[in-house]
C-alpha cells in the first residue's frame, strides 16, 4: 500500500493472479526512489525494507515498524494524513 500510495503505480502488475503472485515471489520491484521521486528518503527507505523477499530482511512486527519510522524522524501519523502524502496522491 505504501507503494502505491507513494508512486501511483503498483510495484508489480500480472494478466492474471497466478502471473501477479508469482512476480511478487521472484522479482524485485522498480526502485521506489525513482517512482516516488519527491517523497521523503526515510519513508522510501522503510517501504523498501517492508518489500524485502525473506522474512529476516523485513520487519517482525507492526510495532517494529513503528520503531524504525520513529527513529528515521517519520510521524507514523502523519503517513496517513501529512501534506506530502495528500500532494503526492492528489497530483496523480
Amino acid at each position: 500500500l505504501g507503494y502505491a500510495l507513494l508512486s501511483g503505480t503498483l510495484p508489480f502488475e500480472g494478466r492474471t493472479m497466478l502471473e501477479l503472485a508469482s512476480r511478487h515471489v521472484t522479482e524485485t520491484p522498480p526502485p521506489l526512489a525513482e517512482r516516488a521521486a519527491g517523497a521523503p528518503r526515510e519513508v522510501v527507505r522503510v517501504i523498501t525494507r517492508c518489500l524485502a523477499k525473506t522474512p529476516e530482511a523485513r520487519w517482525a512486527t507492526g510495532d517494529e515498524l513503528r520503531e524504525a519510522l520513529l527513529r528515521e524522524g517519520v510521524n507514523p501519523g502523519r503517513l496517513r494524513w501529512g501534506g506530502w502524502v495528500k500532494r503526492v496522491v492528489l497530483r496523480r
